[in-house]
């Protein structure tokens, strides 16, 4: 099928958007992909006060990642050099999280099992190391961003406004959220503060990507939990997210091809699984 994101259309309202952010930031804009500046065009529009929560993201984008600053990340070179030691792996091993196959429009699947995650696991990997967690997801990030891009490229995608107004590319993904183990101390406030801010800074640095989001093996605990913690997740966001139980795969299915879902979810994909890369991209 076609990529959602290009059917749909930029609005009158786009363009002059798109100027005022060349007007203001200029040759700041040259490390950015062209969907970068895509994504906040889009993912703000909805805002009351769209030019004030446009600006504000793009300077956090090119702080977090672009311009150097104490305590930050370059996203050009995060990935040219390992993490120390082993806390990549140590991290991934804890909270896991890998790419594996594509939707039925080009959309890459990530896979985070958060919701299998022992807190006490948490506490002796990350307490007191929020940075070490931040630089493993956007790393994470980063490999998911880039697979997009080589999708856009197998697709033949070339980054054009086509005739129906929208983007030749595929700019968003698919997450699967798994909760088969979940545990009802990720509820307390300590937890939800931490899932809270890694979610806060994926939606605040990369608008506009969500496909869509099934969490799946959903215990009644979360479903409940779920109709609280839905408030504070934006409306646009809430309606991309279907909660499933056990019987997740024929909902999914429905988007997935079942040889791009991995056996250990109920598909038939042949590749392995690799923590923290996509599993069909050579690293």
């Amino acid at each position: 099928g076609t990529p959602s994101e290009a059917l749909l259309p930029f609005t009158d309202s786009d363009w002059p958007m798109f100027e005022r952010i060349r007007a203001r930031y200029g040759d700041r804009l040259d490390v950015f992909y062209p969907d970068d500046t895509t994504r906040f065009v889009q993912g703000y529009s909805h805002e009351k006060e769209r030019d004030i929560e446009t600006f504000k993201r793009i300077d956090e984008f090119l702080k977090r990642g672009y311009e150097s600053h104490a305590d930050e990340w370059d996203f050009r070179t995060l990935l040219d050099t390992p993490m120390a030691g082993n806390e990549e792996e140590d991290s991934l091993k804890t909270w896991p999280v890998f790419m594996y196959g594509y939707d039925n429009e080009g959309h890459p699947v990530m896979y985070d099992e958060i919701g299998n995650c022992n807190p006490a696991d948490l506490d002796a990997c990350f307490e007191g190391q929020i940075r070490k967690l931040r630089t493993v997801r956007f790393r994470i990030l980063r490999r998911l961003h880039n697979n997009k891009r080589i999708q856009t490229m197998r697709y033949s995608y070339d980054g054009s406004v086509n005739d129906k107004g929208g983007f030749n590319a595929i700019t968003k993904h698919v997450i699967v959220m798994d909760m088969h183990n979940f545990y009802a101390k990720c509820l307390t406030k300590k937890y939800r503060n931490l899932i809270q801010m890694v979610i806060g800074d994926e939606s605040n640095l990369w608008p506009n990507t969500l496909e869509k989001m099934y969490i799946v093996n959903a215990p009644w605990p979360f479903r409940f939990a779920w109709k609280i913690l839905a408030n504070f997740v934006h409306p646009i966001t809430v309606k991309k997210i279907d909660i499933l139980g056990s019987d997740y795969i024929s909902t999914m299915q429905q988007k997935i091809p079942l040889d791009q879902i991995p056996p250990k979810y109920g598909g038939k994909g042949k590749w392995p699984i690799k923590l923290g890369y996509v599993a069909d991209v050579d690293n």
